[in-house]
């Protein structure tokens, strides 16, 4: 099937669109902070806090399940996505109308938990094949040898936009005895701007792709359980992931650690959400440009380094003084955002053919997911008996390791080229 140029500035155009829409709006009702102070207000234990992510990781089973059905028999995939986005956004609609209840009627705190947690659970099984889908869909709109830079600069400048999301937050919940309603127009907020950014999806031009045959479930677990066995270097990659995977206590618990070990109020930890938001942008611009023309072994040059960071930052955390430590935490939870969308998802499509790239990332995805299931409540219940400390102490430790092996596979990748 020849190849047909797409247009470039249209969809970089669109693209930015959707980035700055989706970006306002989740850093907005930031996940790491303004949905765990909201989960405070309702009595919530650091081992609740800590399925959010857990949450997300539900969210990436069901994706890895169905990601591969859902782009199957399509030669395009921005509309169905588009479509779907639609759907992805109602349950903030839902957390809209919980907190306008809550400001109303004296709701139960176990009642409130619970359905935080349900519609966050909701957002994410929608989600988790459309996350995935995604940067399926970027190789179908952008040049493949500058896909990273592109998209590193595009989510870059999206975040820039993004830095009015926590400083419109922390005006409303000023002053730490804002009323409950107030995250009302949080929640509704960022659902227009979803529901807005959504409409890009239809103004973009992708590369047709030949339509692959649909799989169903245990046809889809045995081709990627191929790919497995048949890919030792991406094995090596994931294994070293698994052990890097601690990192997600930078921004799982950084509402927790500002508000116990730092003792920040309410409003202080909702405009840390500046820094997060900054972090990510400024490593959105870094790591992307690291990357240089990309290729496996730049991918993983980048990710050593960011991982490198986020590490230091966590021993930090554990040893140092709580409330610079709390800036340096926002600071990381925005890294830890940047590397897993500029480079993390990009190192797994270059670690096979371009026809397996679904199945690469539903692979990837599912690999990891078990940490997102496990680390953050299994850590938030530790947090709750220890302290954050030695938490993130042993967290870091175990990220040592993890370091090792990539830097290990770093060198394999080197000494291959011709």
């Amino acid at each position: 099937m020849p190849k047909r140029d797409v247009p470039l500035l249209r969809n970089m155009l669109a693209l930015a669109a959707l980035e700055c829409c989706w970006g306002l709006g989740i850093w907005l009702a930031n996940p790491f902070t303004v949905v765990p102070n909201f989960l405070l207000r309702f009595g919530a234990a650091p081992a609740v806090i800590g399925l959010l992510p857990a949450m997300w990781g539900v969210g990436m089973v069901f994706g890895a399940l169905t990601a591969a059905s859902l782009a199957a028999g399509r030669r395009r995939l921005a509309g169905i996505m588009g479509a779907w986005h639609y759907a992805a956004a109602l349950p903030y609609l839902g957390l809209g109308l919980l907190a306008m209840a809550s400001s109303r009627w004296n709701i139960p705190g176990w009642m409130g938990q619970a359905a935080t947690i349900a519609l966050i659970c909701s957002f994410n099984v929608v989600m988790g094949p459309l996350f995935q889908l995604y940067f399926v869909l970027l190789t179908r709109i952008l040049p493949e040898r500058s896909r990273g830079r592109i998209f590193g600069a595009i989510f870059a400048a999206a975040t820039a936009v993004s830095l009015a999301g926590p400083l419109v937050a922390g005006r409303l919940l000023a002053g730490g005895n804002a009323p409950t309603s107030e995250y009302s127009w949080i929640f509704l907020a960022a659902f227009g701007l979803f529901c807005v950014g959504n409409a890009s999806f239809f103004f973009m031009r992708e590369r047709p792709s030949a339509p692959h045959p649909p799989r169903r479930v245990a046809e889809n677990l045995r081709a990627l359980l191929a790919i497995w066995r048949g890919n030792p270097i991406l094995r090596r990659y994931l294994v070293a992931r698994m052990w890097l995977d601690g990192a997600l206590l930078t921004s799982a618990f950084l509402a927790t650690y500002s508000r116990t070990e730092a003792g920040l109020p309410e409003d202080t930890v909702t405009r840390l959400g500046i820094l997060l938001v900054g972090g990510q942008a400024a490593g959105s611009l870094i790591l992307g440009w690291m990357t240089g023309r990309g290729g496996a072994a730049a991918f993983l040059r980048t990710q050593i380094f960011a991982r490198s960071v986020l590490m230091a930052i966590l021993v930090g955390a554990a040893l140092g003084p709580s409330r610079p430590l709390a800036m340096a935490l926002a600071l990381a939870a925005g890294l830890l955002s940047a590397s897993d969308m500029v480079v993390h998802p990009n190192i797994l499509m270059e670690m096979g053919p371009k026809k397996t790239r679904t199945d690469l990332m539903t692979l990837g995805t599912l690999a990891l997911t078990p940490n997102l299931l496990l680390i953050p409540p299994l850590a938030g219940a530790a947090i709750g008996a220890f302290g954050h400390r030695p938490v993130f102490l042993f967290s870091a430790l175990a990220g040592l390791v993890g370091l090792g092996l990539l830097r290990g596979l770093s060198h394999t990748l080197r000494g291959s080229r011709p």
